[in-house]
């Protein structure tokens, strides 16, 4: 019965924790913030709900983009942790109040995955709720929450935890909890891939540090490559119509690169200003810079793997600043990562795990510990209040009102995810026009979600003419022409868009339909997680038969 009444008391502080952030930001006015990345997510919000409205429950294309031309962003960045805040939209909440719903929600399972990742590495509930208060506070994860929008960012911290003792499960822990990595990698593959690289570079060098200890024990390292495996299983899904649409033509991303490194790399000195205002899309914080010296103040009392995580947290910091020779990584694929300062999600997490777990070894006398710990935790609340109260750029808070009427022309900064060579600016002046050689007759057009249905006649027999369809082309756009299949291809007059040629008279359905590769990887995806769901079950079950044969 205590258990259950501080479960509850713990998830009620956890929720609270969850909206103060948005107090100010979000919730408390009739304004918003317009963080960096705040329409493309609504849009891709709004995109699913108008596809599952539309009996498409996975959509490839989100066809709320560009007046219905589509945009391949399902493909490129997965919609999976969306269905929440579509579902909403589709409930008749309003896209605003949907999106802040989801923000709370994403909040609070922040906390609850920190929480549970400690604990289940160190069965010291305190020291758990101390790690997921820091954690879920951090001023980087607010600035990415409110400044930046990025919520595919903010979906990636949540996991990080739980992918970090799946680590440690594999190399210090029990190996048999290998699947805990391939969760939490799988879920940051699926929220954000740049997060997902990050964090493999973090994995890459935690073994660099045991190189020795990991080769020496052969079946720890069979448990990594288990792990490996079972998460490009989980992710196949995601990842196979990704490369088949890369290897299909070429997108803005490869071609055009929205920055380099050594363009957005900043100084010390700029991260502590940054810091001191508490305001801005790249902030540390200074608890974290605070905390961080103490730990370093306090090395030589750290374990080996704790020595471990503070060194790789200095060198992730160290390649975040202008120190480092970025330069020589602008053409590399080290420059995926865009901004340097996107490696404090990995200096963020190892200060507030370092300090959770080692703060009682440093403090001797239990009421310093205590004065502390919580000290430090009514810092961390104090710099969310003053961090959401006094937002820097208040023009950025624009009506609900504006919110809700989405500019769907609006990609992302970049246009990644558009074939090159596209003229898109002038393709969405005409966002409904077909174009069609002057040797071919159109009848009876219409326009449906994703799709047209028309009759055309070729005036000259055995003569092919183009047909090129208001939909932005990606591999899987077919049409059906008297009852055959027929694949499109990226239009070599209006590059960018789907074109078809044809000859004699009928008529056409043209829409998109899953691949082969598609379908095949999300059915290997998809049984893979079955299969690991019923293989869990059933392991729970055997140890709780175990247990209450004991207690008999």
């Amino acid at each position: 019965m205590e258990r259950n009444r501080q479960r509850i008391l713990l998830f009620i502080v956890f929720l609270l924790l969850s909206i103060i952030p948005l107090l100010f930001t979000h919730i408390g006015k009739e304004v918003m913030y317009r963080g960096d990345d705040l329409y493309f997510h609504l849009n891709r919000i709004e995109g699913l709900a108008l596809g599952i409205r539309n009996g498409d429950y996975s959509p490839k294309i989100n066809y709320f983009f560009l007046y219905g031309m589509g945009y391949g962003s399902p493909i490129f960045y997965s919609d999976i942790f969306l269905y929440p805040a579509s579902l909403l939209r589709i409930l008749g909440l309003s896209i605003s109040n949907s999106y802040i719903i989801f923000l709370i929600g994403i909040n609070f399972m922040t906390y609850l995955i920190a929480y549970y990742s400690f604990l289940f590495y160190k069965k010291v509930p305190f020291q758990a709720f101390l790690f997921a208060v820091l954690y879920g506070t951090a001023s980087y994860r607010l600035s990415d929450l409110t400044e930046r929008a990025a919520l595919g960012e903010v979906l990636a911290l949540t996991f990080i935890p739980l992918a970090f003792v799946g680590m440690w499960s594999i190399f210090e822990g029990d190996r048999d909890k290998f699947y805990l990595l391939s969760l939490g990698m799988s879920a940051l593959i699926l929220s954000h891939v740049l997060s997902a690289f990050i964090f493999s570079l973090f994995v890459l060098v935690y073994l660099l540090f045991n190189i020795r200890h990991i080769i020496s024990e052969k079946t720890r390292l069979v448990a990594f490559f288990k792990a490996i495996g079972l998460t490009i299983l989980l992710c196949l899904g995601f990842l196979v119509p990704l490369a088949e649409q890369v290897v299909q033509q070429s997108f803005t991303f490869q071609t055009n690169q929205v920055t380099q490194l050594s363009q957005e790399v900043g100084t010390i000195v700029d991260y502590l200003n940054i810091a001191i205002r508490n305001s801005g899309f790249n902030n540390i914080g200074l608890l974290m810079i605070g905390l961080l010296f103490f730990l370093g103040l306090n090395y030589s009392s750290f374990s080996k793997r704790a020595k471990q995580l503070l060194m790789i947290a200095g060198l992730f910091l160290f390649a975040s600043t202008s120190f480092f020779p970025h330069r020589l990584l602008d053409n590399t694929l080290m420059n995926a990562i865009q901004f340097p300062w996107r490696l404090f999600s990995i200096v963020t997490f190892c200060i507030c795990w370092l300090f959770a777990e080692n703060y009682s070894l440093i403090i001797k006398k239990e009421y310093w510990r205590k004065l502390l710990s919580y000290g430090v935790m009514a810092i961390a609340l104090v710099l969310v209040f003053t961090h959401g109260f006094f937002v820097a750029d208040v023009e950025r808070l624009v009506t609900k009102d504006q919110i809700e009427q989405l500019p769907s022309t609006f990609l992302g900064w970049g246009n990644e995810y558009i074939p090159s060579d596209t003229d898109l600016q002038e393709l969405i002046q005409a966002p409904k026009t077909i174009r069609n050689s002057k040797g071919i007759k159109l009848e009876n057009v219409t326009f449906d979600y994703g799709a047209v249905d028309l009759d055309y006649q070729i005036d000259e027999k055995d003569s092919k003419e183009a047909i090129v369809f208001p939909f932005i082309y990606y591999k899987g756009y077919q049409a059906k022409v008297n009852g055959k299949m027929l694949e499109a291809y990226n239009s070599p007059t209006f590059p960018g868009l789907s074109e078809l040629r044809l000859s004699g008279k009928g008529t056409v359905h043209f829409a998109y339909y899953w691949t082969k590769l598609q379908l095949l990887s999300a059915a290997i995806s998809t049984g893979t997680l079955l299969f690991l769901v019923v293989w869990l079950s059933k392991q729970n079950n055997k140890k709780q038969k175990i247990v209450n044969e004991k207690n008999e």
